[in-house]
């Protein structure tokens, strides 16, 4: 999928591009840009119940946490 999305115009470099990835790290940031206004932010997947419990099975929780300060505000 990345050789796909480098070969799009305008996409950088395959060696830029493989220095921006993390490396593996336990969690995916999420990056969002607008003009000079970035955030960035990290996800958390919670579920709750038991296989058993058909109400609680079905419940997920993904929440979002600034990743570094300029986010937190």
């Amino acid at each position: 999928m990345l050789k796909e999305l480098l070969a799009y115009p305008g996409a950088p470099a395959a060696a830029a591009a493989e220095a921006a990835l993390p490396a593996n790290e336990p969690l995916m940031t999420v990056h969002m840009a607008k003009g000079k206004v970035r955030h960035s932010y990290f996800g958390m997947l919670t579920t709750f119940g038991t296989p058993q419990d058909v109400l609680l099975e079905e419940l997920r929780l993904k929440l979002f946490y600034p990743a570094d300060e300029a986010s937190a505000v």
